[in-house]
């Protein structure tokens, strides 16, 4: 079975997201000494920088965390 790129990237990008050295938001690694949080389904979830924590609040303080669920969700 071949797999279409975007859902292997999307699957990537998923695995990445759950380690907590990387970005919930954005996925990127979270740089050394950097501890910012976002609390999203009741869990603190890292950030790598102010940017990420200041959107992802935004999505959260908007009733958008939806937004993370079908994110992870979609593998197409």
């Amino acid at each position: 079975m071949r797999v279409p790129g975007a859902a292997l990237s999307r699957f990537f990008f998923s695995l990445a997201v759950m380690n907590n050295s990387n970005c919930y938001h954005c996925g990127q690694p979270v740089p050394a000494g950097v501890d910012l949080e976002v609390g999203i389904d009741g869990q603190p979830r890292a950030m790598c920088c102010g940017g990420c924590q200041a959107v992802a609040q935004a999505i959260v303080a908007n009733g958008l965390a939806d937004y993370y669920h079908n994110r992870e969700s979609r593998l197409w």
